[in-house]
């Protein structure tokens, strides 16, 4: 009897065994299940790379914004400075120098101080000149006492206001086009004459509006520089650049990284061609402003 329990708890244990065996993966739930683990890894991935992508697109396009428009802003303040004087009599002021002037090909470089255009570069350059304003509580102080890389000047009490002469160009540098300003401030080393202000500049493209009948408001635009070199004396018995009271400003700048997909991207160009693709992968975008000469803009008190 004994025996024959023995032979029975054997005999259970061995289904046991064999129940325990069957709880195992088949080859095929083997499979299965790899396959459902690769589709996972291969949507988590997608997933990954995507967000990824999107990061790097939206923090390039905020650089490539952010700096263009703080170069615009920049620019816009000097414009619309130029040719700024103090008041001597109701027709004259103290400033007797060019408030704006344009290159159509950039300066010679390395730069001299006679502005000598370069006829051999591919991208336009321009200087702005103004007065700096004497401020109220004293004669040698002044509101905007730096130039557009934020070097000081060298003046002192009884000494007449500085004028400040930014030139704005873009030069190469490698296999970047960055666009420099030069200040006549006094540089130092940690703040240097020459600091680029934009980098990855595809093209700088300005447009003139001129006055050429005296009313104080643009009678024509003008896309070259050269014909604004050209242009008659006016019925105000102005020269050519002092004609000028506005200037359209256009950029069209990409980003450092490769961000765009695999459909290139469609932008629009300076000249006003639609529908561009970019080949590059890059992100490309174009920012134009447009900036008033303000102390030729407007007629004195007298002429009102």
């Amino acid at each position: 009897m004994k025996n024959s329990s023995l032979i029975i708890s054997a005999s259970h244990a061995a289904t046991a065994h064999r129940a325990v065996k069957a709880c195992g993966f088949s080859l095929i739930e083997l499979m299965i299940s790899l396959v459902i683990g690769l589709v996972l890894m291969v949507f988590v991935t997608s997933l990954f790379l995507s967000s990824q992508y999107s990061a790097r697109l939206n923090d390039d396009n905020a650089q490539v914004q952010e700096e263009g428009h703080i170069a615009m802003h920049r620019i816009g303040n000097d414009i619309m400075q130029a040719g700024y004087g103090k008041m001597r009599t109701t027709l004259t002021t103290s400033f007797a120098g060019i408030g704006f002037k344009a290159c159509q090909t950039g300066f010679e470089l390395p730069l001299t101080a006679d502005f000598k255009c370069d006829k051999n570069a591919e991208q336009p350059g321009f200087i702005v000149s103004y007065m700096l304003e004497p401020n109220q509580i004293s004669d040698d102080y002044y509101s905007n006492r730096v130039d557009c890389n934020g070097n000081t000047y060298n003046y002192g009490l009884g000494r007449p206001p500085p004028v400040v002469i930014n030139r704005y160009f873009t030069k190469k540098i490698g296999n970047k086009t960055s666009l420099f300003c030069e200040g006549n401030g006094i540089s130092s080393a940690s703040n240097p004459k020459l600091n680029p202000l934009l980098h990855n500049v595809d093209k700088l493209m300005l447009t003139y509006g001129v006055d050429t009948k005296g009313n104080y408001t643009p009678s024509a635009f003008l896309d070259k520089a050269d014909d604004v070199e050209r242009l008659p004396l006016s019925s105000a018995n102005k020269t050519n650049w002092d004609q000028v009271i506005n200037v359209k400003i256009c950029v069209e700048l990409h980003s450092d990284n490769f961000v765009a997909a695999g459909t290139p991207q469609i932008y629009e160009k300076c000249d006003g061609t639609m529908r561009v693709a970019a080949t590059d992968k890059k992100l490309h975008t174009t920012l134009t402003r447009t900036f008033t000469l303000r102390n030729r803009a407007l007629p004195t008190w007298e002429n009102l």
